[in-house]
This record gives structure tokens, C-alpha cells and sequence, in this order.
């Protein structure tokens, strides 16, 4: 019965199965009541296909219908009309919200302005994100206060907080990068996947994966001891934090508008444990290599000038790391006058999805600081830097358009060859490991 589907269908089935008849004889009935004119009978059909006549509770029991439906259906049944269809549910609601008001709640969550984030755009590219210090309870007071300038009749906290939730991909804060994401899909698919043979290869894939992060931090432990017993051996890490907005404000104009930014690359000397930041905004530069590379340029000539060898740990990130603009800085910098003592200068990259560097903890310092802080410009940012922390407190160097440098002419100078001495292909998204020599000043090893 439930199988028929069109609810029109299943009442034609149900007046089918119940046969009204005339009452011949009547009965005089006290009350005032009207007597009946006609009777039913109800019938259920067994699986061979008979028919058996059965009571009114057991027929609305075994099709799991309600009196009321069958009562409508025999009424327009007897009328000679068709059962019809379902009246349910065509009607407006007295309580909804008209799409007016809506439209106004729609209109004002998308006035807040919102951002991607490089780090789920491969797995969750419509997601957009909300600057950290919003929430739903602040958007909704603002709605209000937006409401009550315009003389609009504002929406229930419920309505407005459901509409954010469902109509919209929203999120607050950018993700933090808790987990590697290539560990994730191997994980998922030893999982699932049948075949033995793939799952074995996986399995080695996934091996190999991390036992290149584990020999990464052994390397990084081994030259970290190093460099605390040989003066002329030079090791830190080097990132680059995220984007510190300016300025902090409370009033609802801030909401809506679109923060500036200021950069802070921060280095991590390996041996003293020491931080060193160097920020400029994005009125001087952008965060690209070149900007990365010139902090990293003044960092080595400030901190490694006597040394003769310097080793540098960063993350896999192509785009400011690992990439041929930063390999010229650092070949320009082996062959510069000033340099006498540097010979070899090695890059090495932590495995992507395993790349925890003591940077990692002392940007966690300035965020912690910076959170009962009041930032209106980039001297207030270099304040909570410089105050972050009591004990070793960070070097802070504010960078300028004179510290920037560009690469443009080493690059017409130099040509870029697409593969090694061995006549293969160079990848650099799977190199692990640069070094640049004095001696050889053209060639990467």
C-alpha cells in the first residue's frame, strides 16, 4: 500500500476495499440524532488474492491510516469525485518570517568581510572564513543596532543564527594546521581499498612518508648539537607567522571593513634558542619570497658572519621557501664582497604535514600576549613582539623598502635549467635538500 507512492492513489486504493451500503431498516433513536443512511464494509486482501471482510479497527491497523483519511476519501468518493491529492503542507504558515526580512539578514552576513584559506581550499574550496574576533552573538547585536537605525523590524537571535549556519559556508578564525593531510589520505585509503597488492604498496608509500619526517628531525637534532660546539657552525629555522591584523577596533564601522596586515618572518637560532623577528606591512611589501629572502639575507649577515658553514631548516612552502627567486638571494649572498667566511649555506625542508619548528612556540608567545593588547598600527604589533616574552625576549628588526630586495636582474642573468647533470627532470616540490657552495657559484647541489 505505502509502495503506491501518489497519495491521490492510495485513497482510490482505500475507497476500493470498502464497499457502502444503504441501511434498510432503521432503528428510532433518542437524542436527535440523524440516523445513518448507509453503512461499511471493510475488506483487507490476503496474498493468494481473496478478500476477507474484516472490522474497522483491524482495516485502519493493518494499512496504518488514521480514520479521519479514510472518512475524507469515502466522502468525495461518494460524490463521484476522484479522491484528489495531498492538501498538506500548501499553505503559508501565519508565524514565517517574509522573505523581505530575510533577504535584509542574508544581506547583512555577507556585508562582514570574509577570506579563503590556503590550507583547505584543495579539500573545502567554498569555505570562507571570518576574522577571529566576531561570533554569531556579536553579528546578531549589530543586526540589531542595523535594524533599529533603518527602522526594519529585526529577526529572532534563532532565526538569524539558523540562517548563518545553514544558507552560508562560514566559519570563524582561519584552521589551524593540526594534522598532516598526506598521513590522512593514506590512512583513508588502507582503509577501504580491497585489492592487497595496493594496500600494500600504500602501506610502503606511507612508510617511506614518514620515516623522510623522522630523519628530518634527527638531521635537525644532529646539527642543533653541532652548532652548540663549533662557533663556525651556523643552524636556526626560519617561518613565516601569520598575517597580524590592524587595527583592533570595537565599533560595529570595523566590522565591515577590511583590516591591514603587517608580516613578521621569525628566525630560531638552533644553539642560543633565541628569536629573532623581522616585520614590515604590506604598505612596504607583500609576503612573498623576496621579501622572505631578504629577512633572511640580513639575518645571515647580522647573526653568521664569522661562521663558515649555515644551515637553515624551513617548511616545504614552494611559494615562499623552496623556489628558485630564494636560491638566487642565497647564491648572491656566497658571492658578495662582504662575504669572507661563509663557503656553503644548506636549505633543508622538513617534511610537508611534519614541519614543527621551534617558530611554531614563539608565535604562539606573541598570539597569547597580543590577545589583551590594544593594536590600532604596526608600532603597537612591534610593542607586544618586543614584550612577549620576559625571559630570551625577541630581536626585532622593523624591515623597509631599502631592505627589500628583487631578484629581476639575477633572473635575466641566469639561466634556469629544468633538469640536473643527470639529465632529469627537476621537481621542486619533492627536493628536500639545497646547498649552495662559494666555490661553485653557479650550480645547486
Amino acid at each position: 500500500f505505502w509502495k503506491i507512492g501518489s497519495f491521490s492513489a492510495q485513497n482510490s486504493f482505500i475507497c476500493g476495499l470498502v464497499q457502502q451500503h444503504k441501511v434498510e431498516r432503521q432503528r428510532p433513536r433518542g437524542g436527535g440524532k440523524e440516523p445513518k443512511s448507509s453503512t461499511n464494509r471493510f475488506h483487507v486482501i490476503l496474498i493468494d488474492g481473496t478478500s476477507v471482510n474484516v472490522c474497522k479497527k483491524y482495516f485502519l491497523g493493518t494499512y496504518q491510516i488514521s480514520d479521519g483519511r479514510m472518512t475524507r476519501a469515502l466522502k468525495v468518493a461518494k460524490k463521484g469525485l476522484s479522491p484528489g491529492a495531498d492538501g498538506r503542507g500548501k499553505r503559508n504558515p501565519i508565524n514565517k518570517i517574509p522573505e523581505v526580512e530575510m533577504a535584509v539578514v542574508r544581506q547583512h552576513i555577507l556585508n562582514f568581510p570574509s577570506y579563503e584559506s590556503h590550507y583547505t581550499r584543495a579539500h573545502n574550496p567554498n569555505r570562507k572564513y571570518l576574522p577571529e574576533n566576531l561570533n554569531i552573538r556579536l553579528m546578531y547585536n549589530l543586526y540589531k543596532d542595523y535594524c533599529t537605525e533603518h527602522n526594519i523590524r529585526p529577526v529572532k537571535e534563532g532565526i538569524y543564527r539558523r540562517t548563518f549556519n545553514t544558507e552560508f559556508n562560514l566559519h570563524f578564525h582561519a584552521p589551524h594546521k593540526e594534522t598532516c593531510i598526506r598521513c590522512g589520505e593514506f590512512k583513508n585509503k588502507i582503509d577501504h581499498i580491497v585489492d592487497e597488492e595496493q594496500k600494500r604498496t600504500l602501506q610502503q608509500q606511507h612508510e617511506v612518508h614518514l620515516r623522510k619526517a623522522e630523519k628530518a628531525r634527527e638531521s635537525m637534532s644532529i646539527d642543533t648539537e653541532k652548532s652548540k660546539s663549533d662557533n663556525t657552525f651556523y643552524a636556526f629555522t626560519f617561518d613565516l607567522e601569520k598575517s597580524l591584523a590592524f587595527p583592533k577596533l570595537t565599533c560595529q564601522v570595523a566590522y565591515y571593513k577590511r583590516n591591514c596586515y603587517l608580516y613578521n618572518l621569525g628566525c630560531h637560532e638552533l644553539a642560543t634558542k633565541l628569536g629573532f623577528m623581522y616585520c614590515w606591512d604590506e604598505t612596504v611589501g607583500s609576503k612573498g619570497s623576496q621579501e622572505v629572502g631578504a629577512c633572511i639575507l640580513k639575518h645571515i649577515q647580522t647573526r653568521a658572519s664569522t661562521a663558515n658553514r649555515v644551515v637553515m631548516y624551513s617548511d616545504s612552502c614552494t611559494g615562499q621557501n623552496r623556489n628558485f627567486k630564494m636560491s638566487l638571494i642565497l647564491m648572491r649572498l656566497l658571492q658578495s664582497e662582504d662575504n669572507r667566511e661563509i663557503s656553503i649555506i644548506d636549505h633543508k625542508f622538513m617534511q610537508s604535514g611534519h614541519s614543527y619548528l621551534p617558530n611554531d612556540c614563539d608565535f604562539a608567545s606573541i598570539k597569547n600576549h597580543s590577545r589583551l593588547q590594544q593594536i590600532f598600527c604596526p608600532e603597537d604589533w612591534h610593542r607586544v613582539i618586543m614584550t612577549a616574552r620576559k625571559k630570551n625576549a625577541f630581536h626585532l628588526t622593523v624591515m623597509t623598502s631599502d631592505d627589500l630586495i628583487s631578484t629581476e636582474n639575477m633572473e635575466s642573468r641566469v639561466t634556469r635549467r629544468k633538469s640536473d647533470t643527470d639529465n632529469s627532470k627537476v621537481n621542486w616540490l619533492k627536493i628536500q635538500w639545497l646547498r649552495y657552495t662559494k666555490s661553485d657559484p653557479f650550480t645547486i647541489f
